[in-house]
């Protein structure tokens, strides 16, 4: 049971009362307690005291004796917090009650007084003494309109043959619309000057004018989470408005899904007469038991105002409390600055903070734009290994089919056994691995999946001066069945690794959304955010150049789809999918591991023929049956991550087998080749042997460069 509000303290936690004389504290003092501006009617104050949530209010001395340090205490000498009763008939609350406020006389110990102060305590005129449900919060958001989606100055809405359209007109508030023919809904956000002194003293207002053929007109807030909000008990409805001639009348209503026809009025028309003058209106209600089957999250109340049409109407300060078993018939308008207003948005805004995509510390992990430089995939095995631009995977127990949406362009993965689990693994070296430091950092996981029961967690490492990063099919620890990875202290892969703490948060884990189709591509519903991984220990800041990020799914039901569009790290506490790229700019981050000749998405092999992407060299060959030679040199704008060697660089013939260098001229392949001088920039090829004379001006070549980690 709450405190009863009626009680209030009368000083602070440890007040001193000091000697106006001596400044020393009023030992052995006095202070008497009366009826304000009746001398001789003594009036008591109370001691409270709290037992497993119960309340009980104890009558104090009066006067009442200071301790020795001039504070408070009780008649056992343990300090004490008087608290005032400032009404009449504190036992017998039913006679009715008014407001009574005390007169404090403070006296030294000789009885030289020492102040008085009358009247005691402030009392809000707001506050009705038979009313015990005062400290009120608002259930609506933005309730004078400061924040909104439309010109405020004015903004026209035209609706035709509409039924029961809704519109999206500011945080929070949803307006609704019918019409037969054509009509008009005009919203403007007004800003009142101080000196018109409207009631709750509101910063913004919305004006609504409605023309001819509008005939439902409506703004509702919904609430999702309990189809049974405020259920069996009372609600108060408050709101402030005007109407620009004669009177108009609102309603406020309440209604839950699952149960839409059935309302609930908690301000009716009887309530609600807007008047060409601002006025404050007020309603309650209590609300029915539920009868809704709808369930978290899905689940939601409307809480709506019905505005009449063909009429301008200005309104702010939209309130609706819970005032529990208790019937409040003017409960007062929590005033608060429109600061405070915009604080209790962030439930309007975190979602939309969560698409305001900022750049991933990853690449290639915005699957639809992964350039795919491998081209066609093969499916995931329990064989780590690359399957497209910087994305290691791994399955356990099954295998899985990997593709490419075309709905979505994320991709698919479908596995073939029971009881499965997949990891996708990317690392970083040398300055991309220290972005990680300095900042805490959040990971967004944009998937869905067809069953119910799969769930996805994120794994993030860090690797010191020692630490390698294994080649691969070897990884820095191992995947179970259950989706769990374990780090291993083998050399050359888990050793001088450490997990990268989420301080006490534990592992980030959470079951991925079930979606039939891409339905809620769109939607924050199908994203798994998690934050709060930081290196902060000083020795691993200071020796940490290499970063692993492993994200698994546990999938137990066979045949089941799970389709991936993002995974991002980023830097803060707020998870975010990747920033928008284009395809070149993702292709050039993915060619600092990996670059082709081919286009992207075609698999590298020869024979793919020409005008494929290969690269073509002019150069003139002097004889075609003496020990000729023909040269390319291959060149790249960009530098590779690190060296490759020449086994890492791979030719192939556009357009035969069994040769690297093709003479476009003469149609012919040169057999041999000799590949030399491979650095980041690039790399050049030597061919011997044309065969059947292929003598030829223009040469033509294929060709992969691979630096990845893992690889070299």
């Amino acid at each position: 049971m709450a405190i009863d509000p009626k009680y209030i303290p009368a000083y602070s936690i440890e007040t001193v009362i000091l000697d106006k004389d001596t400044g020393a504290p009023l030992s052995g003092g006095e202070v008497l307690f009366e009826v304000a501006d009746q001398p001789g009617t003594l009036k008591y104050v109370y001691q409270v005291t709290n037992t497993s949530g119960t309340y009980t209010y104890t009558q104090l001395p009066n006067p009442m004796t200071l301790s020795a340090i001039g504070t408070f205490e009780d008649d056992l000498g343990n300090p004490v917090i008087p608290y005032f009763y400032p009404y009449t008939n504190r036992d017998n609350p039913e006679d009715g009650q008014e407001e009574e406020l005390y007169s404090v006389t403070v006296t030294s110990s000789g009885g030289v007084e020492q102040f008085v102060r009358n009247p005691q305590p402030y009392v809000s005129s707001d506050l009705d003494p038979s009313d015990t449900a005062v400290d009120y919060t608002n259930e609506l958001e933005n309730p004078q309109f400061a924040d909104i989606l439309f010109d405020g100055a004015g903004t026209t809405y035209s609706f035709t043959d509409a039924a029961l359209v809704e519109t999206e007109i500011a945080p929070g508030w949803i307006m609704v619309v019918s019409s037969t023919g054509t009509g008009t809904v005009t919203l403007t956000q007004v800003a009142p000057v101080g000196s018109l002194n409207i009631p709750t003293n509101p910063a913004t207002m919305l004006t609504i004018t409605s023309s001819v053929n509008i005939t439902l007109l409506y703004i509702l807030q919904r609430k999702y989470g309990s189809p049974n909000l405020f259920g069996s008990g009372y609600i108060s409805g408050t709101l402030v408005g005007d109407t620009s001639t004669g009177t108009a009348v609102l309603e406020m209503n309440y209604r839950q899904s699952g149960s839409l026809s059935t309302v609930t009025p908690i301000m009716t028309n009887e309530q609600a007469t807007l008047t060409t003058s601002f006025d404050t209106y007020y309603g309650n209600a209590l609300m029915p038991a539920s009868i809704s089957a709808d369930t978290y999250p899905d689940a939601y109340i409307d809480i709506y105002l019905v505005i009449p049409v063909e009429t301008t109407v200005t309104i702010t300060s939209i309130q609706v409390v819970s005032t529990g078993a208790v019937s409040v018939d003017e409960a007062p308008y929590a005033q608060d600055s429109l600061e405070r207003q915009t604080d209790f948005l962030f439930n309007y805004y975190q979602p939309e903070l969560n698409f305001k995509a900022i750049p991933s510390l990853l690449t290639g992990w915005d699957f639809p734009l992964n350039p795919r430089q491998l081209g066609t995939v093969s499916p995931v095995t329990s064989t780590a290994a690359y399957k497209m631009d910087q994305t290691i995977m791994k399955s356990i127990t099954a295998n899985f089919v990997l593709t490419q949406s075309s709905a979505t362009g994320g991709i698919t993965l479908v596995n073939d056994t029971a009881s499965a689990a997949v990891l996708l693994l990317q690392y970083l070296s040398g300055a991309e691995a220290k972005k990680i430091l300095g900042t805490s950092l959040s990971c967004n996981i944009e998937s869905w999946s067809s069953a119910s029961n799969v769930t996805a967690r994120v794994y993030m490492y860090r690797g010191n001066s020692s630490a390698v990063i294994p080649t691969l099919p070897n990884l820095i620890g191992s995947l179970a069945n259950t989706g769990v990875f374990t780090k291993n202290d083998t050399a050359g892969q888990g050793e001088n690794w450490t997990i990268i703490a989420r301080g006490n948060l534990g592992q980030a884990s959470g079951t991925v959304a079930q979606v039939a189709t891409s339905s809620l591509l769109s939607s924050s519903d199908v994203d798994l955010g998690f934050s709060g991984w930081e290196v902060t220990d000083g020795t691993e800041i200071n020796n940490t150049d290499k970063y692993a990020i492993i994200v698994t799914y546990q999938i137990p039901t066979v045949s089941t789809t799970l389709q991936i569009q993002s995974i991002s790290v980023v830097p803060g506490d707020i998870p975010t999918r990747p920033a928008p790229m284009t395809l070149q700019e993702t292709l050039d981050d993915c060619q600092y591991y990996y670059r082709s000749s081919f286009y992207p998405g075609t698999t590298p092999a020869a024979g793919q023929a020409l005008n494929n992407g290969e690269t073509l060299m002019g150069q003139f060959v002097a004889s075609s049956t003496g020990p000729g030679a023909l040269g390319m040199i291959v060149q790249w704008d960009k530098p590779l991550r690190v060296n490759p060697t020449a086994t890492h660089v791979t030719l192939y013939t556009p357009v035969t087998t069994g040769a690297e260098l093709y003479s476009v001229t003469a149609s012919l392949p040169w057999i041999g080749s000799t590949i030399s001088a491979v650095d980041q920039s690039g790399f050049y090829v030597t061919g011997t042997s044309p065969a059947s004379g292929g003598v030829g001006s223009v040469t033509a070549c294929n060709w992969t460069a691979d630096a990845r980690l893992g690889i070299i």
